[in-house]
């Protein structure tokens, strides 16, 4: 057999069939995605003997390529979504049901939904990309190719792997299907002989008010699906900080070798409670605020047994992803740099500056007016949404209050004035035209 070098090999169809690896597209249709017909024939050329199924699985997953995500090419990461999304059961959809359904104390939701999406795809996971990533080869974020029906015009619009997921997903698509007729409902010049009946039936209020929840719940849907991941791949980057040792401390490439915790360095589990009758279960149905313990490994006595734990702490999930894992291991894998990734810088004790909180010029207003759009903007695209969600229940709170009012006063008044002072300067066809402009000076950068 002629040994395989860095040089593409050259070879004809039949050969490639001849040495069975097309089939390998069938047996193993969710490892092969994204493989070219020359890397895969590489990756099963790799062995010297034929594998198990099982270890031919775990080679293909580890060589899997990942799509470059640039501008010419997000229509490859887009069509990798919609594949995942296909496969997504309905047991991990009744999970994202549930965390979507406002249930933002419910610190269980994130949990169960990666536990779905585990069951669904297994150690495939852990090559998604990072919720809310711009750069590298992998990112979520990127450009995909858009096609105007009106016009036949096609450009490139930004979009996001976990948007394209989820609206691939059965639920998704569902939701996009209605969307679909209920807007050709409210086109007067659109064909709607195949609109369900209930959907024509609906006023105009109730098929714009659909039409905003829809679209809203694709949105909740997606933060659902980023928050799981996010956590997921906290957790892998984590497990990289529980190093294992021998009995005498060293760290072996013989990974049988290495059977011990490494003193000091990172451990995490989910918190384990009692259900109804007494026995020890799993976080994911409870609302514990804290459901992830972190600790310092506390290493072992003399008879080989660990000894009692001295370093650990409850955190949130958020609390959790915050956690800079990838410091923490350029610096030991230890426990101590860990938190020191989230250490807050001493607050000034000088008390004799106090904030200018009265906005005095028209100066002033446009930079605070351009500084709350951007904290408003990150607010609501966070991967954990506490901010937004503590200004949704003061706003409620403000709505109910008999003695308050003024917040949401301030609120609708302040949009009110907005939209006529665009309509008076008519900033709405300005601003498609900026945004078109910055669209290109993004592209060109």
């Amino acid at each position: 057999m002629t040994t395989l070098v860095t040089a593409r090999p050259v070879y004809s169809p039949e050969e490639f069939i001849e040495l069975d690896i097309g089939s390998m597209r069938t047996r193993f249709p969710a490892e092969t995605v994204g493989y070219d017909d020359i890397t895969l024939f590489n990756v099963c050329m790799e062995p010297e003997d034929d594998l198990s199924d099982s270890d031919w699985a775990e080679l293909l997953l580890k060589h899997q390529p990942t799509p470059e995500l640039s501008e010419e090419s997000g229509d490859g990461i887009a069509t990798l979504a919609q594949k995942f999304a296909a496969r997504v059961s309905k047991a991990t959809e009744a999970a994202m049901d549930k965390a979507a359904d406002g249930k933002e104390d419910w610190q269980g939701g994130p949990i169960t939904v990666r536990a779905g999406l585990l069951a669904d795809f297994g150690k495939e996971l852990n090559g998604w990309p990072l919720p809310g990533s711009k750069s590298g080869n992998n990112p979520d974020k990127f450009k995909a190719p858009h096609t105007n029906k009106a016009t036949g015009d096609t450009s490139l619009r930004p979009t996001s792997f976990y948007l394209m997921f989820t609206r691939g997903t059965p639920k998704g698509q569902a939701i996009e299907t209605e969307l679909a007729y209920l807007r050709r409902a409210g086109n007067m010049e659109a064909i709607k002989t195949d609109i369900p009946a209930a959907i024509m039936g609906l006023s105009d209020k109730a098929r714009k008010d659909r039409i905003a929840y829809l679209d809203n719940r694709i949105k909740v849907m997606t933060s659902a699906y980023k928050k799981a991941m996010s956590l997921h791949l906290q957790t892998v980057a984590f497990d990289e900080l529980a190093t294992r040792v021998d009995a005498e401390g060293k760290v072996n490439e013989d990974a049988s070798k290495n059977t011990r915790f490494k003193q000091g360095t990172v451990r995490w589990a989910f918190k384990m409670v009692q259900d109804n009758n007494g026995e020890d279960t799993d976080v994911i149905n409870t609302k514990l605020q804290a459901p992830i313990t972190v600790w310092a490994s506390p290493g072992y006595d003399v008879h080989g047994e660990p000894r009692p734990i001295a370093k650990q702490k409850d955190v949130s999930i958020g609390a959790f992803i915050k956690f800079k894992a990838a410091v923490a291991l350029a610096k030991g894998c230890t426990y101590d740099a860990l938190l020191k990734t989230v250490e807050r810088a001493p607050k000034s004790k000088d008390k004799s500056k106090t904030a200018d909180t009265k906005t005095a010029t028209v100066d002033q207003f446009i930079s605070r007016f351009v500084e709350e759009h951007r904290f408003a903007f990150e607010m609501e695209s966070a991967t954990d949404p506490k901010d937004l969600t503590k200004l949704y229940d003061v706003l409620k709170a403000d709505a109910r209050s008999k003695d308050g009012g003024e917040l949401v006063a301030a609120w609708i008044e302040h949009r009110n004035w907005m939209d006529d002072v665009a309509k008076e300067l008519q900033l709405n066809a300005a601003y498609v035209d900026i945004a078109a402009r910055l669209a290109k000076v993004a592209k060109a950068a």
